[in-house]
């Protein structure tokens, strides 16, 4: 498990070597990650000279100034997507943290979800402030602690040592203070989630070279946001792609992302969305899932849906054989096709096959089957004015951007009595309602959308569909894919350890057991007719 140190800059060319060096010096299997703001100043040109002594230091290049909390939320956002880290501590980059308490700290974390290097606790000081700076922060903290009620007594306190997963419980995109109120704001919310804080007492120096950051703006969000932290409500504002409504409830946080719940038509979704879905489809994400998730092995663990499959294939056989002439070709578009699987059963069933899938690395492996799929998205597609008879979305909708444009373009590329096949998640079926925010398909940043029964019907009517059939379809699995799947759910390390056992030994890794949970909708919906 790996430790980091996360200083955030801006202008700090005079002090960051020397605080860099400092770090090392006092734990040297630490990480270092500077945040820096685009400082004009040369900053980043003494980082990355470092860099080149210090494997173990690393960068984060940020466009412009957006403030203390902005820096540390992107830094905290990337950091928790990574399962090696344990601890993330926060420091200033002018020394005014001495890092020699930074091994003390990494002990009590063993302990404590959250260590402070705080002040106002016994032992603690400050050395080279104003009387005015002392009044206006012991005042401060003073004041946030009889508003907010968080029993420590050093809010303020910027040099914080802090679990992993502990940040992963709260919703870092919800802080909305930017500047050094983001200290309370952060205390405030581990606080509320549960973490287990305690301090350490550490001698504060003031900066000897430089610029103090200290603004009347930040005086003023500081005196505010003690009170917006205990009157605020769990809710946000968001046009909800389903209703339009605009009231959500918080539902869920989980592996950096935070799911909401529109309150009107209860479809959940997550918020905000991943900057780019390619990023996501990796090698890794079908072959190792390294990264948290995706497969073992995408082909092996599909073949134990084989059956499952052609339970699809015949379905739609059965509707389509009164649509369309034996004598013209049953033409098939696949999105999200993966590495073709289902297209080569497909196929085999007589199928004109026709794939579409967003990662290049399985796009690669569906044409060394000889499979034609076309790399990139349905908007990218170029169909050359082919009309489909049927277009299938296999566990594809809660992945995408914007299901809706995705149903509208699919229609306009059906033929007159072309069908769409859907199947997805279920998020108002019984299991997914017993086991709440702790089912385990809310997988940010593989699902961002979770429909039901009732909203994905009003999708379908409104893009001109009729359903034909509506029905639950039980999967099987590779029991290898089942423990990595219980490993990502329960964050169980021994399930990650029995997965990579099955993954030694296929005979028993590969075994296919059926399972249906009834948390899924099976879907085939036809153009109407006007």
């Amino acid at each position: 498990m790996k430790n980091i140190v996360v200083i955030p800059t801006y202008n700090e060319r005079e002090t960051i070597e020397h605080t860099i060096r400092a770090v090392f010096k006092a734990q040297q299997d630490i990480n270092i990650l500077i945040v820096d703001d685009n400082s004009p100043d040369g900053t980043q040109t003494v980082v990355d000279r470092l860099i080149k002594e210090f494997p173990q230091l690393s960068i984060m290049r940020r466009k412009g100034k957006e403030g203390l909390g902005k820096a540390y939320i992107s830094a905290f956002i990337e950091l928790i997507k990574n399962p090696e880290i344990n601890t993330i501590i926060t420091m200033d980059a002018d020394f005014s943290h001495d890092p020699k308490h930074i091994p003390l700290m990494l002990e009590k974390r063993k302990t404590y979800d959250v260590v402070i290097g705080s002040r106002y606790t016994r032992g603690g000081g400050i050395v080279g402030w104003e009387l005015w700076r002392r009044f206006l922060s012991l005042g401060g903290n003073t004041y946030t602690r009889l508003i907010t009620r968080i029993p420590i007594h050093d809010v303020t306190a910027g040099f914080i040592a802090i679990s992993a997963d502990a940040l992963k419980k709260i919703g870092l995109e919800e802080i909305g203070s930017s500047g050094y109120a983001f200290l309370i704001e952060l205390k405030y919310i581990l606080y509320k989630s549960g973490a287990r804080m305690t301090e350490i007492p550490i001698i504060f120096k003031n900066r000897i070279v430089g610029e103090s950051k200290i603004s009347n703006h930040i005086i003023t969000e500081g005196v505010k946001a003690p009170w917006r932290l205990v009157f605020r409500k769990s809710s946000r504002h968001i046009s909800c792609i389903a209703c339009g409504d605009m009231k959500h409830i918080k539902y869920a946080y989980k592996n950096g992302y935070t799911i909401y719940k529109c309150t009107q038509c209860k479809m959940l979704s997550v918020y905000p969305l991943p900057k780019s879905l390619t990023d996501i489809y990796t090698e890794d994400y079908f072959s190792g899932a390294k990264n948290g998730f995706g497969y073992v092995d995408y082909d092996i663990d599909k073949e134990a849906m084989k059956g499952v499959f052609i339970d699809y294939i015949d379905r739609i056989d059965k509707i389509i054989k009164n649509n369309i002439n034996n004598k013209i070709p049953k033409r098939l578009l696949d999105i999200g096709a993966a590495t073709g699987y289902f297209m080569n059963i497909a196929r085999s069933a007589g199928y004109e096959v026709t794939g579409i899938e967003i990662s290049p690395t399985a796009v690669v492996k569906a044409k060394e089957k000889g499979l034609n799929v076309f790399s990139g998205t349905i908007e990218s597609f170029d169909s050359k004015d082919k009309k489909f008879n049927v277009i299938t979305l296999l566990d594809v909708l809660e992945h995408v951007e914007n299901p809706y444009h995705l149903i509208s373009v699919c229609r306009k590329m059906l033929d007159k009595n072309g069908l769409i096949v859907i199947n997805t998640p279920d998020s108002r079926s019984l299991y997914a309602r017993l086991l709440g925010k702790r089912w385990h398909l809310i997988v940010p940043p593989e699902h961002l959308y979770y429909f039901n029964r009732q909203v994905l019907t009003n999708l379908l009517d409104k893009e001109g569909f009729d359903i034909i059939t509506s029905t639950t379809i039980g999967k099987s699995f590779t029991v290898e894919y089942i423990f990595l799947t219980l490993g990502k759910w329960l964050k169980v390390k021994m399930f990650f350890k029995i997965t990579s056992f099955l993954k030694r030994h296929p005979a028993l890794g590969h075994i296919s057991l059926p399972i249906n949970l009834r948390d899924n909708m099976f879907i085939i919906a036809r153009i109407k007719n006007i």
